[in-house]
Formats: structure tokens, C-alpha cells, sequence
């Protein structure tokens, strides 16, 4: 982009799938994000807290969400996630990082599928997996959940979709 002109075009990819969250819409959702792909879950999962009946709804979702970085310093929202996570009990974060400091308690290296096992619900026909970040990681958890017994995801998601990619 520093090379165009004013007046130049560019083309852009966007997001692909349409996720149009509704209280109820599962029992429970898994996410694995990477990086920057925190944005989409992050506004699911603001939707849900907001309708927990503590807050005048009747939404209890169920949320884990795995999110993986490379170092420590680029966990985006840590802040927000573990006050999130600390206020609500139907919401919790594992953080998976590749190069982690001393005396880290979270996942190391790449998102696995023993990590999926063990910190995203079963497949089921009421919950879902959401998966958003850089695409080689999109494709691994692809063929991860896959491999674990939840239906194949498509190559654009639908709303309809037990795996949902961003």
C-alpha cells in the first residue's frame, strides 16, 4: 500500500462466512483464534456475556476459546479476556503460546488436536467450533477438528455449520 498512488485501486479479501449470532443459537461454543482472528470471537462472545441473565437475558452459552500467539507481548486483549473470563463462569480463555517465557501454565507450541480434546466441547449437534486467524492455521484446524469427530467444514461457512471458519 505505501507504493499506491492517490487514485490507484487495490483489491481486498474479506472475511469469509457470515456469522449472525442469536442467544441460544448452541449450547456451547468452541474457538480457536490466532493472532488478530480474536476480533470475531471477541464480539461473540461480548454478545453473550451482555445477555447472561445476570444482566437481564437468558442466554448461558457455553464458551472455550483457545487462543494461540506467537510470544507472550502479543496476546491482543489479555486484559479484557481474563476480567472477562474471572466475571463470567461460562466463559473461559487457554492461551497457547509458540515461544512462551519462564513459568508459563498455558498450551506451548502449535494449537493440537489433544488441545482441542481437551479444552473444546465434544462434537455435537448443539455446539459449534469457530475458528479465525492466519490461514495456515485455519487449514491445520480444519483438518485437526476434522480428524476428531465434528463435521467436515466448508470451504465458505455457513451459519448451518458445525465448523464455522471466519
Amino acid at each position: 500500500m505505501a507504493t499506491l498512488n492517490v487514485g490507484q485501486t487495490m483489491k481486498v479479501k474479506g472475511p469469509k462466512g457470515a456469522m449472525v449470532y442469536s442467544p441460544g443459537l448452541v449450547r456451547h461454543f468452541g474457538m480457536i483464534a490466532g493472532g488478530t482472528g480474536i476480533t470475531p470471537m471477541l464480539q461473540i462472545i461480548k454478545a453473550i456475556i451482555r445477555g447472561r441473565p445476570r444482566n437481564g437475558g437468558k442466554d448461558t452459552t457455553e464458551v472455550d476459546l483457545i487462543f494461540a500467539n506467537v510470544n507472550q507481548e502479543d496476546i491482543l486483549l489479555r486484559e479484557d479476556l481474563d476480567t472477562l473470563a474471572k466475571e463470567d463462569a461460562g466463559f473461559r480463555v487457554h492461551y497457547v503460546l509458540n515461544n512462551p517465557p519462564e513459568k508459563w501454565d498455558g498450551g506451548v507450541g502449535f494449537v493440537t488436536p489433544d488441545m482441542i480434546k481437551a479444552k473444546l466441547p465434544a462434537p455435537a449437534t448443539d455446539i459449534k467450533i469457530l475458528i479465525c486467524g492466519p490461514p495456515p492455521m485455519v487449514g491445520a484446524m480444519k483438518k485437526a477438528t476434522e480428524s476428531l469427530g465434528y463435521e467436515k467444514p466448508r470451504p465458505v461457512s455457513k451459519l448451518v455449520d458445525q465448523v464455522f471458519c471466519f
